[in-house]
């Protein structure tokens, strides 16, 4: 799976939990409701963290693809033509 696709997919499902996930009115302050809360919370915290490992992932890639470097391992492609003979990756 591309970095771009889990980065879409972790956005959406960031967007569904925290959204989709309501406390009926009928519980009001009991206990249920606060680890519902809880829940939410703790959730929502861990695909943040997820999107920011993944746009920090697209970002170096785009950044070592502009100087000439394989997105992959970093490795110098100045000078060579198709594949990183480092890792085998095919440069776009």
């Amino acid at each position: 799976m591309t970095p771009q696709r889990r980065l879409r997919l972790s956005i959406l499902l960031l967007i569904v939990v925290t959204g989709s996930i309501s406390i009926p009115a009928q519980f009001g302050r009991s206990i249920i409701a606060a680890v519902a809360a809880v829940v939410i919370a703790v959730a929502s915290l861990i695909l943040t963290a997820f999107i920011i490992v993944d746009c920090r992932h697209l970002l170096r890639a785009k950044g070592r693809e502009r100087n000439g470097l394989c997105a992959s391992c970093g490795y110098d492609l100045r000078g060579i033509p198709r594949r990183c003979p480092e890792c085998g990756r095919i440069r776009n």
